[in-house]
């Protein structure tokens, strides 16, 4: 599955754990917090849990995502820097797909997690869904339950993300075990929803207004000229 819809991709997964079929999976999201999320996964066709705790996942992301397409993320509506990241994107879903499309195949285990994720397309960190649609849980609880009653393996500093499947979105947790301890550390979390989203667009309107109103005040103390101009706005 490449597509850039969450719930076309929920819906592959709902279809693949009733049907017995292998599945692989790759997907962008642009993040509130401009942060761009790479996404990937490999699901044997045996694996029915991950498969549905995955088409839960994509069923969230696909409620809280705004009307739009690839433009919006690696096109022209997108950010620069998102742009000269998307070939290391694309590098890291081709490293997936050529490390375990043959195992697919040969109905062997993969070499990758279930699910992974990256924030720069180098940097890979295994992804462990976790279903809080009742009700969201504590992060410090979370991260104990997590390290306590573990998905998949987890070692000791390195860090691991948790997609938490909340009741109105998703919340990405960062973790890792510290390799002195044992213990569970939280790096650092980031909210996918209708909130989450409003806040970080009024956050980028106030931005674009201190810029006016340093644009203004520069342009009162220098000369004004077309090499050199303000910026206006309604």
């Amino acid at each position: 599955m490449s597509v850039d819809n969450a719930q076309a991709v929920a819906s592959a997964l709902e279809a693949a754990s009733s049907e017995q079929r292998p599945v692989l999976v790759y997907f962008l999201v642009r993040m509130p917090n401009e942060e761009l999320l790479g996404i990937r996964a490999v699901l044997q066709e045996t694996d029915v849990e991950n498969q549905r705790i995955g088409a839960r996942f994509f069923r969230k992301l696909g409620e809280v995502t705004a009307r739009s397409g690839a433009s919006a993320v690696v096109g022209n509506q997108g950010r620069p820097e998102h742009l000269a990241l998307e070939p290391a994107y694309r590098a890291w879903f081709a490293e997936h797909m050529n490390a375990n499309m043959t195992k697919l195949v040969a109905h062997t285990q993969p070499e990758s997690d279930p699910f992974e994720v990256t924030t720069d397309g180098r940097k890979t960190m295994s992804l462990m869904l976790k279903d809080s649609t009742s009700g969201w849980t504590d992060p410090s609880d979370l991260a104990r339950a997590i390290v306590e009653h573990p998905s998949m393996p987890i070692t000791r500093g390195r860090d691991f993300a948790v997609g938490e499947i909340g009741p109105d979105g998703v919340r990405l947790h960062v973790l890792r075990v510290r390799a002195t301890d044992g213990k569970p550390a939280i790096n650092a979390s980031a909210i996918v929803s209708p909130d989450a989203y409003r806040a970080a667009d009024a956050e980028r309107r106030d931005a674009i207004r201190r810029q006016l109103a340093e644009a203004v005040a520069r342009a009162t103390r220098q000369t004004v000229s077309r090499t050199r101009p303000i910026f206006t706005t309604d």
